[in-house]
């Protein structure tokens, strides 16, 4: 195919809840009759990644609400259903996201928690929930380290950072399109970097030359001098790896100084719609990896079908989802279908649920391996036309690949 510091130890946690009996931080309470499973999240709301945090939160609340809706979930013989999220913003910093997961746990008393967005914030958040025994569902960051570090109950629904642009790749070899040289640009943050890493190796394996591979600092506000350097060298293709506000800026400072490509290739941004909105015509023929694709429809269990979600989401937010937007459900689904099985809300026992399983979703049946990764990823790509993505990886997709792109002269 997203605070405030507590010094409260994991010994006390362990003692407070040994005095109030089996009771687990993350019990559901029983509230006016009602069985409640609480769920935490620290979000991006503010800061460079906003935009994918709004998305995220749209994914979670609109899952949480059609679960509750239709059924809720099994325990122990009776239906419970999920608590409105307590959100707190990281405002885009990792720090703060490992500082929130600790309130979350210590604090608020929640053992479940949805991930933050980016790998940067989920590698401080999974180190968190990993030392406090809490699950973290791990839908929006894909950084391999987070699970090569040791962590426990980190649970990835997600393709490895170095395996996201592969979907781009293989669509402009798949298509003839005769590429030949490609120029990569990344941020400076894990995600990126990882992604970075992954495609120059992908691309050199493949027989493509790669003429250079430059970093810039994340949330910055110009890129000129680095695309000034890039201009020289006429590569066939630009592959950028970062995040919204990054791909509509590179993308805006390419037009304004005439450099143009046979194809610009996005992380994060083109299925977005912000980066759409920003760029209007610009975005046209713009190609982006999707984690998810809103064009596929596998049998879901709460839904029906994954086209049932992308309809019944649509008609909720007036847009179709985007991939941050289907790996927010999938993480919620996926939760949902856990503590059904496990029978339980305790943390251990639910991550224990995740392990050498398979579960269905909007994004097809998802098998986790040992570690609490899925381990039968593929990914996809999209490639802007008419305003609209349009799958143009796997396979069956490819024939719908424009190439070349216009200039910016001719647009």
């Amino acid at each position: 195919m997203r605070r405030l510091r507590s010094k409260i130890a994991l010994g006390a946690i362990v003692a407070c809840v040994a005095m109030i009996g089996y009771e687990h931080p993350a019990s559901p309470q029983p509230a006016g009759g009602a069985h409640l499973i609480k769920l935490g999240a620290a979000i991006s709301n503010t800061g460079n990644l906003a935009a994918e945090g709004k998305l995220t939160t749209d994914g979670y609340d609109f899952a949480v609400e059609w679960i509750n809706a239709h059924g809720g979930v099994r325990v122990v013989g009776q239906t419970y259903t999920f608590a409105p999220i307590r959100y707190y913003d990281d405002e885009s910093k990792p720090a703060q996201s490992a500082a929130l997961i600790e309130k979350l746990v210590s604090e608020d008393r929640i053992g479940l928690i949805l991930g933050p967005y980016s790998s940067d914030n989920t590698i401080a958040a999974a180190a968190v929930s990993s030392k406090y025994g809490a699950v973290l569902m791990a839908d929006e960051g894909v950084a391999k380290s987070i699970w090569t570090s040791g962590n426990k109950n980190v649970v990835g629904p997600v393709i490895y950072d170095y395996q996201y642009m592969y979907p781009v790749v293989d669509a402009l070899l798949a298509a003839r399109t005769g590429v030949k040289t490609v120029v990569m640009m990344h941020a400076d943050d894990s995600f990126s970097v990882g992604v970075a890493e992954g495609a120059v190796a992908y691309l050199k394996e493949k027989g493509i030359r790669v003429l250079g591979d430059f970093q810039y600092p994340a949330a910055t506000t110009d890129v000129s001098s680095v695309l000034a350097q890039i201009k020289a060298l006429h590569a066939d293709a630009l592959l950028s790896s970062g995040h919204v506000q990054d791909a509509i800026l590179i993308t805006r400072q390419a037009k304004q100084n005439a450099i143009d490509f046979k194809a610009m290739a996005f992380t994060v941004a083109p299925p977005t719609p912000d980066y759409v909105k920003a760029l209007g015509k610009d975005a046209e023929d713009v190609i982006g990896p999707a984690p998810w694709l809103p064009q596929e429809n596998f049998p879901d269990p709460y839904w029906g079908s994954t086209q049932k979600f992308v309809a019944a989401f649509k008609a909720k937010y007036g847009f179709v989802p985007d991939y941050h937007v289907g790996n927010a459900v999938i993480g919620m689904e996926l939760f949902a279908q856990a503590i059904a099985r496990a029978n339980s809300v305790d943390p251990a026992r639910v991550g224990a649920a995740f392990l050498n399983v398979t579960y269905d979703s909007v994004g097809g049946p998802i098998h986790f391996d040992n570690n609490w990764h899925e381990d039968n990823q593929h990914g996809a790509a999209i490639q802007l036309q008419g305003g609209v993505p349009v799958p143009v990886w796997p396979a069956q997709y490819v024939k719908h690949l424009r190439y070349p792109m216009p200039s910016w002269a001719q647009r």
